[in-house]
């Protein structure tokens, strides 16, 4: 309702207007809203969430249609499987924060390619490195996911989610350079505990 005159509905240009004066105030380019929907589109198709998926969350009838009006990312997709392949690693892992229309939604989850064993492998021991945090309240198990980074290539690949943008604590924790330190080396810790037990491709 209108802050004036709560029996009137809030004029469309207000909200507009408040983005405006936002950006602005953090001194960033003039943009509109539908400018702001098309960079998640393509951060999240570059980030890997499969079309489908991301046509549900755009309100896209056909994930055809998603990947038509968004064609440009799969370059910059594509690059990242080239420099896969060119290295031929021990180990995939993309980094992530997770979003979900549920606030209540919190802590890391891993995900891995179903398909391929040492990709699970190396899920679970990310996972539980992560579980074993002291500011885990959530323990997670890994879970499988259909994602270009994981099934581009058949190394061990892993996507690690650190947390909910969209939950107040997890943002909270995920915006402190010692939080992002410490996931660092959690994940890290993770990967190594998989490389010594011997799991790998050769």
């Amino acid at each position: 309702p209108n802050p004036l005159n709560p029996e009137q509905p809030t004029a469309p240009s207000t909200a507009y207007n408040h983005l405006k004066a936002l950006l602005k105030e953090a001194g960033l380019p003039n943009i509109r809203f539908h400018d702001i929907r098309h960079t998640f589109a393509t951060h999240a198709l570059s980030s890997g969430v499969d079309a489908k998926t991301l046509a549900g969350i755009l309100g896209h009838t056909k994930a055809s249609f998603t990947l038509d009006t968004y064609t440009h990312t799969t370059g910059d997709m594509q690059k990242r499987a080239e420099i896969i392949a060119e290295n031929a690693p021990a180990a995939v892992i993309s980094v992530h924060q997770n979003f979900f229309p549920v606030a209540s939604r919190r802590g890391a989850q891993v995900f891995f390619r179903e398909s391929n064993e040492l990709s699970h492998t190396l899920a679970c021991s990310i996972q539980t490195a992560l579980n074993e945090m002291p500011e885990c309240v959530v323990k997670s198990e890994p879970l499988k996911g259909d994602y270009y980074v994981l099934n581009c290539n058949d190394y061990p690949s892993v996507i690690v989610e650190c947390g909910f943008l969209s939950n107040a604590a997890d943002e909270a924790l995920l915006v402190t350079d010692a939080y992002q330190k410490r996931l660092a080396e959690v994940v890290c810790q993770g990967t190594i505990a998989f490389l010594a037990a011997g799991t790998t491709t050769e």
